[in-house]
Order: C-alpha cells, then structure tokens, then sequence
C-alpha cells in the first residue's frame, strides 16, 4: 500500500526541501539544547513564588 501510494509522488524538488528544511530545524533544536544557556532566565523565574507581593505593588 505505502509502494503504490509513494508510485505517485514523483516531484524529487519537493522530497529534497523538506529534507532540507527537517534538518535545519533539527539543528536548531539540537544547538538550542546544548549551547543556549537558560539557567539566568529559569532562576529568575524560579524566583517570583517567593517574592514578597506587598514589596512589588504595594497590594496584599
């Protein structure tokens, strides 16, 4: 079922850029995991349960 199905795709050009564009999007993803540092953004955000409310705005 999946030969016959795939017997009537011939466009190659198309195949080609969506290899090309999954394997950059991958690579984005990879580079992201490894390289970007988010500790400074996670640490900032682990902060706010314990932030005192009246200290921000002055509400209780």
């Amino acid at each position: 079922m999946k030969q016959a199905a795939l017997s009537y795709f011939t466009n190659n050009e198309l195949s080609l850029i969506a290899l090309i564009l999954f394997l950059i999007a991958f690579s984005f993803l990879i580079f992201r995991l490894y390289f970007w540092d988010p500790k400074s953004k996670y640490d900032k955000l682990a902060q706010i349960p314990l932030e005192d409310k009246e200290a921000t705005d002055g509400r209780r």
